[in-house]
């Protein structure tokens, strides 16, 4: 069962996800009101001897290693070392950016016609994704280069692919080490990455470079002691007795006053919330929260994206939290919870976020994880669908 206190980031969180589900419909097709469509960007042969720098692919702590000294360089990694599941972030063109702007505006605008108009991953792909000649294009570098395309999203926004260590250094001109960071062993791109002048106008970065994954934003229990000590520094000191609360599915509703919107049977019935993860959990953990809770019986769906490797030690307690909480505050939503396989330099939870969409699994996305400072620097491949 899990014992731990809720951060206010977290406890955000799933209050935002609650306001989705108590106003929002179900996900499903529809027709927006848009003229957006892929046109063929990539006009000039592809020449790799004509390339174009691609910023943000190294992370902070290994770019200011000079400086800080936070990062030792061990040295290049084998060129043989695999890597798999790579992705190539497409962007769309201007035009459709700012057509998608105003359509995700629209979606939140009870005046206009695409007032939650949700659409599927294929349709966001006709609208808003790459062209297919452009795709093309992108996927025959690629191979030209020894890479394998595992996949090309619906979304016409990322393409999935597998290769070496050495194949990486050769295509995106670029280094692959391993360093040392606070006594861990990480691995990144040294540099960052160049692609052809041709293919630029479409690819906006790329994801699985490094292994710096993203963090939980669990906050464990606080001693008195530790309470004291932030009180002497000047931060806040929020009680007296023992420092320790725990917030339950109705204190949730007390505070903040979904207690009536429960009773009249708003509660979740027919939605859909999809956890994202890189961890096992037990199911009694969640079984025995909802029991006592006196919540109706209501086991999580469990969906593996990738192998099964079993409980990550400091991500379990993470994802028991999301799928206990979420089905608290949703007593009767089905919780789906996705299980991402990271491999050497791809994390599990992008391959979970990749699944969620790529599926249309849910009503409902819910993510408690984040990168940490180490990694900021390195948001001009941010993965996005």
């Amino acid at each position: 069962m899990t014992t731990v206190r809720r951060s206010r980031t977290a406890l955000s969180i799933a209050m935002s996800f609650l306001a989705l589900f108590l106003f929002s419909q179900a996900l499903f097709a529809a027709t927006i009101n848009t003229n957006a469509h892929p046109v063929a960007r990539i006009t000039k042969p592809v020449n790799d001897g004509k390339r174009v720098v691609l910023p943000g692919h190294v992370p902070r702590v290994i770019a200011n290693a000079s400086i800080t000294g936070k990062a030792i360089d061990m040295g290049r990694i084998d060129p043989s070392t695999p890597l798999q599941g790579m992705r190539i972030v497409l962007q769309s063109s201007p035009e459709q950016a700012r057509e998608l702007r105003r359509v995700l505006d629209e979606q939140q605008d009870k005046r206009t016609g695409n007032f939650h108009q949700w659409v599927t991953p294929e349709e966001f792909g006709s609208s808003f994704g790459v062209h297919d000649d452009d795709i093309q294009q992108v996927t025959k570098w690629l191979t030209k280069h020894g890479f394998t395309v595992d996949n090309v999203t619906k979304s016409k926004r990322v393409i999935q692919f597998s290769g070496t260590s050495g194949q990486v250094e050769e295509a995106f001109q670029t280094s692959i080490h391993s360093y040392q960071v606070k006594g861990e062993t990480h691995v990144s791109a040294s540099t960052d990455i160049s692609v052809p002048e041709a293919l630029a106008p479409v690819i906006s970065g790329v994801d699985g470079l490094h292994n710096f994954f993203r963090k939980s934003h669990m906050v464990g229990e606080q001693k008195l002691s530790d309470l004291q000590n932030n009180l002497k520094l000047g931060g806040p000191y929020y009680t007296s007795s023992s420092s320790v609360h725990y917030v339950g599915p109705a204190d949730f509703a007390t505070i903040y006053n979904t207690t009536p919107l429960l009773a009249a049977g708003i509660n979740g019935t027919g939605q859909t919330i999809a956890i994202v993860g890189r961890s096992d959990i037990l199911m009694s953990d969640v079984q025995t929260y909802r029991q006592m809770f006196n919540l109706p019986v209501n086991d999580p769906i469990f969906i593996h994206a990738g192998q099964d490797n079993g409980v990550n030690g400091g991500d379990d307690g993470e994802s028991d939290l999301d799928v206990e909480i979420s089905g608290g505050v949703a007593p009767n939503a089905t919780v789906k919870f996705v299980i991402g396989t990271p491999t050497f330099l791809v994390d599990g939870i992008t391959n979970s976020i990749e699944y969620i969409v790529e599926n249309n699994l849910a009503d409902i996305m819910s993510i408690s994880y984040g990168s940490c400072e180490e990694v900021e620097g390195a948001g001009g491949n941010a993965f996005n669908l």
